[in-house]
């Protein structure tokens, strides 16, 4: 029997928003300026 070696995967990193930045996205997303996924890329955080 052949054992496989298996790689472990690869994890995000995870970067800390302020709180004042997040309640900024979260109005932004709100009043419908901007998206989820748009927010995430532009911000570089996580959804």
């Amino acid at each position: 029997m052949d054992t496989k070696i298996k790689l472990p995967c690869r994890k995000k990193n995870y970067n800390k928003v302020g709180f004042e930045l997040k309640l900024f996205i979260i109005d932004q997303i709100h009043n419908g300026r901007i998206s989820v996924n748009y927010a995430a890329k532009k911000y570089d955080i996580s959804r």
